[in-house]
């Protein structure tokens, strides 16, 4: 059986995190007395669907300007609460676990000793940890394990 593309199994985590970042944004807007954002947040939140595949109702560019415009950090944190870093590592090949490990503390190493099974759960497990995120799901806001804020720490 083919191993799934490491991106492909972030694309569920990716709606749930946007979705949320969305209502979250929604809430902001209505706290802060400005209904017709809050409404518009609201609005698009809802297009954004987990389950079905969101080219369906926005595209890809449309995507991107969404998330644009959520606040990094409400973002950021909907990344990190939505990221399943089991699946991620289960269907990634062990060379992903390395990199991450390496990333999350700094010991690539730590993974060759051990076969891919035991490999991808230590990296799942730290991951979990650390609130270590793939790039793929990295804001700006975003200070974990491999960002250019962390550079020169771990945790």
């Amino acid at each position: 059986m083919a191993k799934a593309d490491p991106s492909d199994l972030l694309a569920e985590p990716l709606r749930w995190a946007t979705q949320r970042a969305l209502n979250d944004t929604a809430k902001v807007w209505a706290a802060a007395g400005q209904p017709l954002a809050a409404y518009l947040a609201a609005l698009v939140a809802e297009l954004v669907r987990p389950g079905q595949a969101w080219r369906q109702v926005i595209s890809p560019m449309q995507m991107m300007a969404i998330r644009g415009g959520v606040d990094p950090g409400i973002l950021g944190d909907a990344m990190v609460e939505a990221f399943d870093a089991d699946n991620y590592f289960g269907g990634s090949p062990k060379s992903v676990a390395e990199a991450a490990l390496n990333e999350m503390v700094g010991d690539r190493s730590r993974a060759l000793k051990y076969n891919a099974a035991d490999a991808k759960l230590i990296a799942s497990g730290d991951a979990l940890r650390t609130g270590w995120l793939p790039e793929q799901l990295r804001t700006p806001a975003y200070i974990g394990p491999g960002s250019k804020a962390a550079k020169g720490t771990r945790r």
